[in-house]
């Protein structure tokens, strides 16, 4: 399952110079990078903004993970037919109709959480407004 494969690598990353969330969205195409930086410095809060980035990737991962689990399991209950019958076919279209709402929706929140989370936690650590972090287009 690709998802898993995803979460996996998002907490291999966590061991590298480049990690997920700090390579992808702690970006200067996204974020004020330098002025980010430059308040945390003068807060003295950039081992908590890292600390923040490490629980950041965790729940991007756990997003990963939950829809590679639901999936699976979605796949277990409703898949039981033999491969290449009808009955087969029409388990998994249903399995299909049913996988955003049980799949999609579940791990979506997931990490929408994580991105609240981390932008919270740059606003409290910088003290800057949303505004001031995000680049203006």
């Amino acid at each position: 399952e690709t998802a898993g494969i995803l979460g996996l690598v998002t907490v291999i990353s966590l061991k590298t110079r480049f990690p997920i969330v700090k390579t992808f969205l702690y970006s200067d195409k996204i974020l004020q990078v330098d002025k980010i930086a430059s308040a945390l410095q003068s807060r003295q809060n950039e081992m908590a903004f890292e600390h923040t980035l490490k629980v950041s990737s965790w729940l991007l991962a756990a997003s990963f993970f939950l829809s590679s689990f639901l999936n699976y399991v979605l796949a277990k209950w409703i898949v039981v037919s033999p491969a290449g019958t009808a009955a087969f076919n029409e388990e998994l279209g249903k399995m299909m109709a049913l996988s955003f709402p049980v799949i999609s929706v579940p791990a979506t929140i997931v990490m929408m959480l994580a991105l609240f989370y981390l932008f919270r936690s740059i606003r409290k650590l910088t003290g800057l407004t949303f505004e001031e972090i995000l680049v203006e287009q």
